[in-house]
């Protein structure tokens, strides 16, 4: 726990992250979460090291790494932050409809819906006290799903797949109330501008360099691009936790429709991964059009 902090005051900083960038197959989640923490500043406040929790909370690719006790424990946190928010969900359609920017219809991508717990998680009471005796509360949470044939589209219509980042990532930063905005870097680049200009955004250069870069638009906002964020910010790492589920969540729905019985996704969907190859064979055309990314 942290130790004692002298004239602190309380912030409510958003965390911005993205899951599945790099896949052939599945969707790309963006996902908000606005988290308030006591410091003296929104960034030292928000700092992982300075919290030791109760079950191994960790980024969102040493969470789900492959195996059911690692499931289990990353939707364990997703399923604690929900209680905090007080809007508990039992399947993944009511996650989506409860949190998603955008509706998905589960069918049209070939899947069903799932009930939750998907991996054997359950509300971590040690956590949730935690989370009260270090002053951490959850206030809003809200994500993007882009599933792989409108993530198609939309790279076709831009162009290049940071730009498709940035632009879902100030999407979902336009949802929510706050002035501090914690977000994974994007496309490896510490200088933004571009991107800013290309979606008509008026912003002034607090700092830029390889591993953080700061902005302030709109005149309140100040908004930080991180090197390994999510490893580094509570927001960020909480965000992609959440983020994480939701992608994980899908590809197993769609291995079970396929015909898979194991306990998680049968696989990855990234390309190093002979399983996600297996997985393509298997879709109908139709569906390959919906699951399959062209870049």
């Amino acid at each position: 726990m942290q130790g004692f902090i002298f004239d602190t005051k309380e912030w409510e900083v958003v965390g911005i992250d993205e899951n599945g960038y790099g896949p052939l197959l599945g969707p790309m989640v963006v996902t908000g979460i606005k988290v308030n923490v006591k410091g003296t500043d929104p960034l030292t406040a928000s700092e992982v090291e300075g919290y030791k929790f109760p079950i191994p909370v960790r980024d969102s690719k040493e969470l789900f790494k492959r195996s059911k006790g690692s499931y289990r424990i990353g939707e364990s946190v997703v399923l604690s932050i929900l209680k905090m928010l007080g809007r508990e969900v039992n399947s993944l359609r009511g996650l989506i409809n409860e949190f998603s920017l955008d509706m998905i219809d589960l069918s049209s991508y070939g899947i069903t819906d799932m009930q939750i717990p998907i991996f054997g998680g359950f509300a971590n009471e040690r956590l949730l006290n935690y989370f009260e005796n270090c002053q951490i509360k959850f206030t809003d949470l809200k994500f993007l799903v882009l599933m792989a044939d409108k993530f198609n589209q939309l790279i076709n219509s831009l162009g290049s797949k940071a730009l498709l980042d940035f632009k879902l990532f100030t999407e979902l930063m336009e949802n929510f109330d706050s002035s501090y905005f914690l977000m994974g870097k994007i496309g490896g680049t510490s200088k933004y501008g571009r991107f800013f200009e290309t979606l008509s955004y008026g912003y002034v250069v607090s700092e830029e360099r390889f591993d953080y870069s700061a902005y302030e638009i709109k005149g309140s906002r100040r908004l930080y691009f991180i090197m390994n964020g999510d490893e580094r910010y509570l927001p960020i790492m909480f965000a992609g936790i959440v983020g994480k589920y939701v992608r994980e969540a899908l590809m197993f729905s769609l291995s079970r429709t396929l015909g898979y019985e194991g306990e998680i996704p049968y696989a990855s969907g990234y390309f190093h991964d002979s399983k996600t190859y297996e997985v393509i064979e298997k879709l109908s055309p139709e569906l390959k059009d919906k699951w399959i990314r062209i870049r």
